[in-house]
């Protein structure tokens, strides 16, 4: 059996559709676990209503504690051998778990990674998985880092036994799903890709991530942290080709910290000093993200008022850019 975890906070114009989607997949031998995390719109309403027409469909209710605790009770609720999670205004194809779970049996891999697209407005833009660097824990690591492994939970399947021992703050807003999987993708020997789209994500304006708050903020500095931590404990951490890529993600946290409004002397002062000390002038670091975010952060290290006169005109072009691709 495969259980479909699915947390929900005011999601009532778009959880019927992922629902259907669950429900309407080619492999049948399914659970659908919904968490409403106290919305207070009609989402709750509506869960219990499909609870009642499908006995896979089961709904549990709980106060606002946020999405790590809502996930965290699907997977203590969950009585399937494998799982999978989707967020509850995105949705799949109908052969999405047929696809995944084939191949994870095939291969006798513990998760399996599909392709997905992304859905802005009313463009989808297709997104591809890989592993350039090898199939080991490493390897792995470096392209997850590297962006060429998607860091969410969603447009996986995993086998259930990797979450025992799995630990993720529950006030970690941003970053919750990066590491977990970090944490989860250091378990088992191999992983397996799929081509195949397996996942609609859909971008909304009104999410977490396109409108920061200061708790988002301080939820980032905490998320960097941590990851650092976990893999300051790895036999690889020092390895020259695994810092190359650390120091590119590192660098593009800290951008993406400063784009949300985060300031200088709130980020951990270690890695700020690391950033601009050593990874900024880390060609191969450099060379793997957009030259402007790297103008960017060069702006910030010359001076926090020009680094701020660069932000406010990236942000006014970004909502021109979405603008125009909508």
């Amino acid at each position: 059996m495969v259980s479909i975890i699915i947390p929900v906070y005011n999601l009532e114009f778009y959880i019927e559709k992922c629902i259907n989607s669950c429900l309407k997949q080619t492999f049948e031998d399914i659970e659908i676990i919904a968490i409403n995390d106290g919305s207070t719109d009609l989402s709750g309403v509506i869960l219990d209503s499909y609870a009642l027409l499908d006995n896979r469909f089961r709904v549990f209710h709980q106060d606002n504690q946020g999405v790590v605790s809502a996930r965290n009770k699907g997977i203590f609720e969950a009585r399937g051998e494998w799982l999978m999670f989707i967020d509850g205004d995105d949705y799949i194809p109908d052969d999405a778990i047929a696809i995944l779970l084939t191949t994870v049996l095939n291969d006798n891999t513990d998760i399996a990674v599909g392709g997905f697209f992304i859905e802005r407005g009313l463009k989808v833009f297709p997104q591809k998985n890989s592993l350039p660097f090898g199939n080991h824990s490493k390897e792995i690591a470096c392209a997850l880092l590297a962006e060429k492994l998607q860091f969410s939970l969603c447009g996986k399947i995993f086998k259930r036994n990797l979450f025992e021992g799995l630990e993720v703050p529950s006030n970690l807003k941003i970053g919750e799903d990066a590491y977990s999987v970090i944490q989860l993708f250091d378990k088992p020997n191999k992983i397996s890709l799929v081509s195949s789209p397996v996942y609609y994500y859909v971008q909304r304006t009104e999410s977490v991530m396109n409108n920061p708050s200061e708790s988002a903020i301080k939820s980032r500095i905490l998320f960097v942290q941590l990851v650092t931590d976990f893999y300051k404990r790895k036999e690889y951490f020092d390895d020259i080709d695994f810092q190359n890529y650390y120091g590119r993600w590192l660098l593009n946290e800290y951008f993406s910290f400063l784009r949300m409004g985060g300031k200088t002397d709130d980020f951990n002062q270690e890695f700020v000093l690391l950033i601009n000390a050593t990874y900024l002038k880390n060609k191969k670091s450099t060379s793997l993200l957009p030259y402007w975010r790297i103008f960017f952060l060069r702006a910030y290290r010359f001076s926090p008022i020009t680094g701020q006169f660069y932000r406010y005109i990236f942000n006014k072009l970004r909502i021109i850019i979405r603008k125009l691709e909508n």
